[in-house]
């Protein structure tokens, strides 16, 4: 088999082994044993071992569980971030070493390199999504499934149509690099949560913080009457970006920066019907339900870190809607 086939081979098991490791490596070994497909690179036959299937298999069962539990999967990704890379580093040595040994070694850093991409956007946007899911865990078991599935897909198709998955594997490693800068500022934003888990034991006071000079000027330099860091998600232009939430006369305002310039959001109380906090392990999302200039509903959510919950809670009573008096 030529070195062409086997690299267009290899690259789409790449991408999957840093999703998950060891449904790939049981797809890989399964489809050889039983001739599921023919015409794969010969050295990749080492996965049709008994043992191999075996173990895989029993890890994968261990992942589709782990994987489905919100918090467990964040930290099972976080330990297999050294894992899957290297995993797909093995593949890559294992499926060009024979042929020649500089050759196995490139192909086995590109292998892990790929994997660690894929891990890596994989990893964030299961943790951005964990963050602001309205659904809790239903949400996450739906899109595990669907990366399961998507994964094996792709590691048959690389067997069977190894070209055609090639591609498909440099189209999503295109959207991957695309969306890096905003996943890696969900990445940041859970460790300092988790920091802030810890910092918050024993605060239970509202706190309001400073304002940028700059982001002063969109409240006339008045000072509002509370204003709280956090992320907002569902606003258009500011989604995923770090920011201050914002009560402020009559209306509730998000400031944040954007290429170099800071920018706001606002909608008056008065268009503001419902608002919800939900409490989670490591942070708390404020729902907020609000009519636009069409009168139609529209959520936009607030993710504040542990050690400002007091102040999330102090805005959710303000905009919560008072029940009206009934006269007798």
């Amino acid at each position: 088999m030529d070195t062409l086939h086997t690299l267009a081979t290899l690259l789409p098991l790449s991408l999957t082994s840093g999703i998950n490791l060891y449904a790939t490596v049981l797809v890989v070994g399964l489809s050889i044993r039983f001739h599921w497909v023919t015409d794969t690179p010969a050295n990749l036959d080492v996965l049709k071992a008994w043992p191999i299937i075996i173990c895989s298999g029993v890890l994968y069962i261990v992942e589709f569980v782990a994987d489905k539990i919100q918090i467990v999967d964040n930290i099972w990704d976080i330990i297999h971030t050294f894992i899957r890379p290297v995993g797909a580093a093995l593949i890559g040595l294992a499926a060009l070493g024979s042929t020649d040994p500089v050759l196995g070694v490139l192909g086995a850093l590109v292998a892990g390199g790929i994997a660690l991409v894929s891990h890596g956007g994989k990893a964030s946007a299961r943790l951005a999504l964990n963050v602001v899911s309205p659904t809790e865990n239903i949400t996450n078991i739906a899109v595990s499934i669907a990366e399961d599935a998507a994964t094996s897909g792709l590691a048959f198709l690389a067997l069977k149509y190894p070209y055609a998955a090639s591609c498909i594997a440099v189209l999503l490693l295109g959207l991957i690099l695309f969306f890096t800068p905003i996943l890696l500022r969900w990445l940041f934003f859970f460790l300092r949560a988790v920091a802030a888990r810890f910092s918050s034991i024993g605060q239970h006071g509202v706190q309001s913080d400073p304002l940028p000079p700059a982001h002063m000027v969109f409240l006339n330099h008045q000072p509002p009457e509370l204003a709280v860091r956090c992320k907002a998600q569902g606003i258009k232009g500011a989604n995923g970006r770090n920011g201050f939430v914002l009560l402020w006369r009559d209306c509730l305002m998000f400031t944040y920066d954007s290429w170099g310039s800071s920018r706001s959001w606002s909608v008056p109380r008065a268009r503001i019907p419902a608002a919800y906090l939900q409490r989670r392990t490591l942070m708390d999302v404020l729902e907020i339900h609000y009519y636009d200039g069409k009168n139609r509903d529209r959520p936009v959510r607030f993710v504040f870190l542990k050690d400002r919950s007091a102040s999330a809670a102090q805005i959710e009573a303000v905009l919560r809607p008072q029940p009206k008096e009934v006269s007798i």
